[in-house]
């Protein structure tokens, strides 16, 4: 089964924040062991959270994009260059589970400069 973000209402805009419809749309790939299709365009989103048993394929054309607003993370308890802190986490994240797959000719932006300016100030 292959569930497309855009029957979830994502949208591929560049500027439209689709992070609570992507995940509605790996949820339930996850319940079904289906594979969630990204479609060519250029979708805004934060932290998503991959599941156990399912795929993620972004088609050519197909970006994911990281918002540049840290807010729109999750913000946990992590790892980050050696010490533990409260940081916001991935744009994707998985833990603890097999057999997921992300795979296809599309993009993964994590668009990481806001994270790295925030953590170490500015680079310049």
């Amino acid at each position: 089964m292959r569930l497309n973000i855009k029957e979830y209402g994502a949208i591929g805009d560049g500027c439209t924040l689709t992070t609570k419809e992507i995940q509605q749309a790996i949820d339930d790939a996850a319940k079904q062991a289906a594979t969630v299709i990204v479609p060519p365009g250029t979708y805004l989103c934060g932290s998503l959270f991959l599941k156990k048993g399912m795929a993620l394929e972004l088609q050519k054309g197909a970006v994911l994009l990281g918002s540049t607003c840290l807010d729109d993370y999750v913000i946990a308890d992590t790892r980050f260059e050696g010490r533990t802190c409260q940081w916001p986490l991935a744009l994707l994240n998985a833990q603890d589970i097999e057999g997921v797959h992300v795979y296809g000719e599309g993009i993964l932006d994590g668009n990481g400069i806001p994270f790295y300016t925030d953590f170490w100030g500015n680079p310049a």
